[in-house]
């Protein structure tokens, strides 16, 4: 086939470029959990990952140590349009006789860019936790690195990996008793810096709870896309008026 619009045919070829790449698979991801008890100072630590269920880590109600969880949920969209790396719980609980802290990281490879614009959300209730707090950051790694990995030895494997940029973080209010909520939504902002091919994307989050404490509809978001401005689609039209022109020219002459 030839091609004699520059500016269609390239916007063309970029759309089937992406199209294909839209077929990568996000796997491997992994999601890494740490819960101290805040009296004992005893450490529980276990890791999932994505094998068998590409892209889902879907958990069966289970618990490391005191902590107690249900509806344990991540999971990778490849774009695109979008890239998204998501984690939620329908229920977290503190089963033992302590207060304890949780930390845990998620982490997603292999997302397709290009991209250049960034989305961040979080939202959890507390439920009889007085004075918890959520902290949470969100990692962009143009460098396509895995994160979520112990950076120390067992049994505190504390922190964990973060490759890449950070690209938000959200404190929230302390938890009044018996119920309160908190939720994070700053918009869409621009990536320090774009993705222009493979990359990967990481969460992390860290929050303490009461004995008989839990946190209800906990989840976390990072959403990547690609933002074509009007001035780079007028700069695009531009170019290929200039090479009509002078391809005009030419004949003419």
């Amino acid at each position: 086939m030839t091609c004699r619009n520059s500016v269609l045919c390239g916007a063309a070829a970029i759309a089937l470029a992406l199209v294909s790449a839209g077929s990568a698979n996000a796997t491997p991801m992994t999601l890494s959990v740490n819960v101290q008890d805040l009296v004992t100072s005893a450490l529980f630590n276990a890791t999932f990952t994505d094998a068998g269920t590409p892209n889902t880590i879907a958990l069966a109600p289970g618990s490391v140590g005191p902590m107690a969880f249900t509806g344990e949920f991540s999971q990778s969209i490849i774009g695109p349009p979008n890239n998204i790396l998501i984690s939620s719980a329908t229920t977290i609980s503190n089963t033992g006789p302590d207060a304890i802290r949780i930390t845990a990281a998620l982490s997603g490879q292999n997302f397709v860019g290009p991209d250049n614009q960034v989305a961040l959300t979080a939202s959890g209730t507390w439920l009889n936790t007085v004075g918890s707090v959520m902290n949470m950051e969100w990692f962009n790694d143009p460098n396509n690195g895995l994160g979520a990995a112990c950076l120390n030895a067992l049994p505190a494997c504390l922190p964990f990996s973060a490759p890449g940029n950070l690209v938000g973080s959200f404190t929230s209010p302390a938890a009044i008793d018996p119920t309160s909520s908190y939720a994070f939504n700053p918009g869409t902002g621009l990536l320090p810096i774009p993705d222009t091919g493979l990359f990967s994307m990481t969460e992390l989050w860290t929050y303490t709870l009461l004995p008989g404490g839990s946190l209800v509809s906990r989840g976390q978001t990072e959403l990547k896309s690609l933002n074509i401005s009007e001035p780079g689609t007028l700069f695009m039209l531009g170019t290929g008026l200039i090479g009509f022109s002078l391809l005009r020219r030419r004949r003419a002459v």
